[in-house]
């Protein structure tokens, strides 16, 4: 009997959201498809990243498993990071099923570097190595060079401007995958086909406020209207890669996303905040005061602009904005990064305990410093979790490593995740602000960020677990029990 499953990835979606969506009529074609279906919530993982969640999604392991908390990995010394490397190859369902002869197509996951197929092929997504092949089989980065010159490993122009080639350049960039899957579908023949769109978290990041806002605002008006003609090509994507792959049968078909997204209003520059309680010790902190001053200038500014109802305006100028990225630069020119691993070298290893970094709101011990060992370390936990917990602003808390994972997490890994707000609030590791929480001013890059629910819509029941939620690493066992149970 000939099996096969269809998965849709739309990176960052929203579940209540998509849900709103299909109910406007913005995705008529794959309603079509996906007849008789129905949506759950999908929980991400902690954190709701891109990089763990979509590997757990795929490979049933949560991130202690995989060893991947985030975009990058501490190295043997503290406070040194690197590019993650990827899940283990050979663990996700395409390796296994292709165990079996099952042939699986997997276009624009999100790993640093292709991974050997045991059948089928890989065309990488996000941060790929520059100047090398993205894809399995290597030839295949050639024919897309040549043949769908169009295509993007990742958009371009998103940016917290008003760029006017954002929507251009993510609807023709669903529409070189449509492209590229029909040219693998008709080569391959695969029966797993997984087809992931990150285009629509990189537009959400950015234009969040007016996605929710659904044009009720003069200001947003128009970036809503384009996202909705971008959501249309994204309909007519899903539903042609559909017909391509299954013709006129009804085939196991999945929308899922790596994780939700909602409004971003607030900042926690937890190492500043570490940095107050003692935890993280500089033996300099010259060129952190010297960003600090210009940093002050900027909000002084964004105060101004706020009280005399100009701050829309200039904000959604892109001469404007322009002229803030261009002072942003030149400040990183003549002052230096503020950043953590910008002042890593001015960082006493030697006192410090506990850091932060990344954008995982990963707490790090660091084991450099010779007075930290299991006692101390238990102090430092509860006490850190006493601290956050007394917050008003933001309210936060500290979830434990150790008591969400099904893994002891290592020396290397986050022993703990701060979230404040509900993920409402972003969690920096800069030092750019004297202050440990900022509303965000209008010129901080993005109105969105992630949260945990994300969306599973299938057109048949998925069991065991029907009628409930589900988390991301059962997808896994849901494509598992489709082809070899």
């Amino acid at each position: 009997m000939e099996k096969k499953a269809y998965v849709v990835g739309l990176d960052g979606v929203l579940h209540s959201a998509f849900v709103r969506w299909i109910e406007r009529g913005f995705f008529p074609k794959t309603s079509r498809i996906m007849k008789g279906g129905r949506d759950y919530t999908l929980y991400s993982t902690i954190p709701p990243l891109t990089l763990p969640s979509w590997y757990s999604m795929f490979t049933g392991k949560d991130p202690s498993e995989l060893d991947i908390y985030g975009f990058v990995e501490q190295k043997e010394h503290s406070g040194k990071f690197s590019y993650v490397k990827g899940y283990e190859p050979h663990k996700a369902i395409w390796d296994i099923i292709g165990r079996y002869g099952y042939k699986s197509v997997v276009i624009n996951f999100p790993i640093m570097k292709p991974v050997e197929l045991y059948k089928g092929s890989m065309v990488a997504g996000m941060l790929p190595p520059p100047d090398k092949p993205y894809t399995t089989p290597s030839s295949l980065t050639n024919y897309i060079k040549e043949n769908i010159p169009e295509y993007l490993v990742d958009l371009k122009s998103v940016e917290f401007n008003t760029n006017n080639n954002r929507f251009p350049e993510a609807i023709s960039s669903v529409q070189a995958k449509v492209k590229l899957a029909k040219y693998l579908i008709n080569k391959i023949n695969p029966d797993l086909l997984v087809v992931v769109f990150t285009e629509t978290d990189r537009l959400q990041h950015v234009l969040w406020k007016a996605i929710e806002s659904e044009g009720r605002s003069i200001f947003y008006r128009k970036d809503f209207l384009n996202y909705v003609k971008f959501l249309k090509t994204l309909d007519t994507a899903i539903f042609e890669i559909y017909r391509e792959f299954a013709g006129d049968k009804v085939i196991p078909s999945f929308i899922v996303s790596d994780h939700g997204f909602g409004l971003l209003s607030e900042s926690f520059f937890v190492n500043r905040w570490l940095m107050k309680k003692g935890y993280l010790v500089y033996n300099d902190t010259t060129k952190m005061n010297k960003a600090n001053k210009l940093s002050e200038t900027f909000l002084v500014a964004d105060k101004i602009l706020k009280l005399i109802k100009m701050d829309k305006p200039v904000y959604f100028s892109a001469n404007s904005l322009n002229i803030i990225g261009k002072v942003e630069k030149i400040k990183k020119e003549v002052i230096g990064n503020a950043d953590f691993v910008g002042l890593g070298n001015d960082v006493n290893w030697d006192k410090t305990t506990v850091f932060h970094y990344s954008l995982n709101g990963g707490l790090y011990f660091n084991y450099d410093n010779p007075n930290l060992n299991d006692n101390t370390m238990r102090d430092i936990i509860k006490n850190i979790q006493k601290d956050l917990m007394a917050m008003d602003k933001p309210k936060s808390q500290l979830i434990i490593s150790n008591e969400i994972y099904k893994k002891k997490v290592d020396s290397k890994a986050p022993f703990g995740f701060v979230v404040s707000n509900n993920y409402q609030c972003e969690i920096r590791s800069d030092m750019n602000y004297r202050l440990n929480y900022l509303e965000r001013p209008g010129y901080f890059l993005g109105t969105g960020t992630h949260r945990k629910e994300g969306i599973l819509y299938a057109n048949q029941k998925v069991s065991p677990k029907e009628g409930d939620n589900f988390n991301v690493t059962d997808i896994f066992y849901i494509l598992y029990g489709l082809f070899l149970q």
